[in-house]
C-alpha cells in the first residue's frame, strides 16, 4: 500500500483528479446551501452537479447521459478487457474491467470476496455505487493511471476506502481535505468562513473520525461571532451530538476567557488610576 502514497505517472489521466477543489468553488460563487445538503461539483464532468443528502446522490437522466458519453470515449483501460482483464465489475448494468490481483492486494474487503467459493466466475456486482466513483477508485490502484487525488476526488472515493478498507487511500483523502480547508483559510483570520461550508468539512470530519480536520473546523466555528454559525451547527442532522457539545463547550470556554481576559484589563486600569490618584493626594 505504501508504494501509492505518491502520484504515479503513466498514459491515462482521470477528468476527476483534474478539477478544482468543489467546495472552493462553492466558496468562491457565494453559493449558500442547506445546512443539512453538501453540495459538491463531478469531476467526470466539470459542469455537472451532484446534490447530496446525507448519502443520497441525485443526477439528472440528462447529466447521465453526456456523463455516460464522455466515459464512452475515455482510453482508460477498464473500459475494454485485455489480456490482463480476469474480473468484471457490474456498476448499475455497465461493465468495468480489471485484475482481482490488483482489487486483491489494495483491499482486504476485496481479497475476501474475490477468495470465496461464490465468487468464481467473472462477473463481481456493485450494488449502489455510483458508475464515476467506481471509475476513481480504479483508476487510483491501477499503475497505468497517472492519478492525482484532489479534494473533490477525495470526497468521492473516502465512501469506497472507508467500505473498502484500503487505509492508504483514506489516509490520503484526509490529507488532501484538510490542505483544501488550510488553503481556503490561508491569510484570513479566524472564524470568516461561512457556517454551511464549514458544516460540510465538519460532516466529513465527524462521520470519517478525521481528528484533525474536526478540530481545525471546530476553531472556525468558536470563533464565528454570527450567531447563526451555532444556530446552523445545532440544527443540523449530520452532525452528531458529540461534536455538537464540543462546539458548544469551546464556546462557552471561550467566553469565560473573554470575560476573564476583561476583567483583568478592567482591574489593572483602575489599579493604575488609583496609583495616579494616591500619588496626587500625596503631592498636594
Amino acid at each position: 500500500m505504501s508504494s501509492m502514497a505518491t502520484p504515479r505517472v503513466g498514459t491515462q489521466a482521470t477528468n476527476r483528479s483534474r478539477t478544482g477543489s468543489v467546495m472552493q468553488q462553492h466558496t468562491d460563487r457565494g453559493t449558500k446551501n442547506a445546512g443539512n445538503t453538501t453540495i459538491r461539483t463531478s469531476t467526470a464532468l466539470s459542469t455537472e452537479r451532484l446534490s447530496i443528502k446525507g448519502d443520497v446522490t441525485m443526477r439528472s437522466e440528462e447529466e447521465r447521459d453526456v456523463t455516460q458519453d464522455k466515459h464512452e470515449v475515455s482510453d482508460l483501460p477498464f473500459y475494454k478487457q485485455d489480456q490482463f482483464s480476469d474480473v468484471v465489475l457490474q456498476v448499475g448494468g455497465r461493465k468495468l474491467y480489471t485484475c482481482r490481483a490488483l482489487l486483491a492486494y489494495n483491499s482486504p474487503v476485496m481479497a475476501r470476496i474475490l477468495s470465496s467459493g461464490s465468487s468464481k466466475n467473472k462477473d463481481l456486482d456493485l450494488p449502489e455505487k455510483e458508475f464515476e466513483d467506481v471509475i476513481e477508485l480504479l483508476a487510483y490502484i491501477d499503475p497505468r493511471v497517472d492519478y492525482i487525488i484532489t479534494e473533490q476526488s477525495a470526497i468521492a472515493l473516502l465512501p469506497l476506502a472507508e467500505e473498502y478498507e484500503i487505509s492508504e487511500l483514506k489516509r490520503l483523502c484526509e490529507q488532501t481535505i484538510v490542505h483544501s480547508f488550510k488553503r481556503m483559510k490561508r491569510g484570513k483570520r479566524h472564524g470568516p468562513i461561512p457556517a454551511d461550508i464549514n458544516l460540510e468539512y465538519l460532516h466529513i470530519a465527524d462521520k470519517y473520525e478525521f481528528s484533525g480536520l474536526r478540530n481545525i473546523v471546530i476553531d472556525e466555528f468558536v470563533n464565528n461571532e454570527d450567531a447563526r454559525t451555532i444556530k446552523c451547527l445545532l440544527e443540523s442532522q449530520l452532525i452528531s451530538e458529540h461534536v455538537k457539545l464540543t462546539v458548544l463547550d469551546k464556546k462557552v470556554e471561550k467566553v469565560h476567557f473573554e470575560l476573564d481576559k476583561e476583567r483583568r484589563e478592567r482591574t489593572a486600569i483602575e489599579d493604575k488610576l488609583g496609583d495616579y490618584g494616591h500619588r496626587r493626594y500625596r503631592k498636594s
